[in-house]
């Protein structure tokens, strides 16, 4: 018999899979949790047949069984940091607001409720591939939604969207809870483009035909106290020689700030020039490059 191996080759993991429509699996660090939210996509529902709403194959699902037995292991478990891998989005996508989105996944409020609860979790889909970086899922702290690009898929004419591909590097060490806090999914995720002409690259800015894009570099998961860290910068600028501090002095000042999520960067950014300070940072302002007085 011929079978993929698809995710997992282990008969009794593949099994699992393939009948619950989800799969546990302890990795050294944390856990991952696959969900197959495609797994109704050969059916129709029977009372309406002819409405597009009926055809599984346009949405993902996410049933009450599977939710029910995902919910029951979980609850058995010991608490860890928590990966979660499938392909639909489980809420409506930004950028651009599209309103009522007919592909979200069904029974995505379930899983939404189960980010609710401590954490920490990681959220890591595609489907409609507008890239970007949901922060504070559950609360600040609790996780984050990953929206990955499509490498392949010609999205640009139709949708107006990159293509791009992501690298998430994580701290392992800040998975691990430690006496002045629990654990988190802390890391940096770092994003290529494809340009034609000129093939893969660091995003180009993003403009008013390619809107969704994420930026060479994103924080995720850190979190700082902008007023906190603004006080701090302008008392080390109190005392530069050279009247500027460069990134690796940020970063000394402030290791936190390597890791803090474009949104948050870009609060911190507009309250150092309302300090009427001059901020050198990337098109997108989630690189602090430099930091100076006037």
């Amino acid at each position: 018999m011929m079978r993929s191996g698809f995710p997992v080759a282990e008969d009794h993991a593949f099994d699992r899979f393939w009948a619950r429509n989800y799969l546990v699996q302890e990795e050294p660090s944390f856990r991952v949790v696959r969900i197959n939210s495609a797994a109704f996509h050969g059916y129709t529902h029977a009372l309406n047949p002819a409405e597009p709403e009926s055809q599984e194959y346009r949405h993902g699902r996410l049933s009450q069984y599977t939710f029910d037995c995902l919910s029951a292991e979980l609850t058995e478990l010991e608490r860890r940091p928590t990966m979660i891998v499938l392909h639909h989005h489980l809420m409506n996508m930004p950028p651009g607001d599209q309103g009522d989105d007919p592909s979200v996944m069904y029974g995505g409020n379930r899983l939404a409720g189960l980010l609710e609860q401590p954490g920490p979790w990681l959220v890591i889909h595609g489907h409609q591939h507008l890239p970007y970086l949901r922060p504070y899922v559950g609360g600040a702290g609790n996780g984050s939604i990953i929206t990955a690009g499509s490498v392949g898929a010609m999205l640009d004419e139709v949708r107006h969207v990159q293509n791009q591909f992501h690298i998430l590097q994580l701290d392992r060490s800040r998975l691990e809870p430690t006496v002045d806090g629990g654990a988190s999914f802390i890391g940096v995720l770092r994003s290529s483009s494809f340009v034609r002409g000129s093939g893969w690259s660091a995003p180009p800015p993003p403009h008013a035909f390619f809107p969704a894009s994420l930026p060479e570099v994103s924080g995720v998961g850190g979190i700082i106290d902008p007023a906190a860290i603004v006080a701090r910068i302008k008392q080390a600028l109190g005392t530069s020689v050279e009247g500027f501090l460069s990134d690796s002095e940020l970063f000394t000042l402030e290791p936190e700030l390597r890791f803090v999520v474009p949104q948050d960067l870009r609060q911190l950014v507009a309250r150092l020039q309302d300090e009427e300070l001059d901020v050198d940072t990337d098109y997108a302002l989630t690189l602090l490059r430099e930091v100076r007085r006037k």
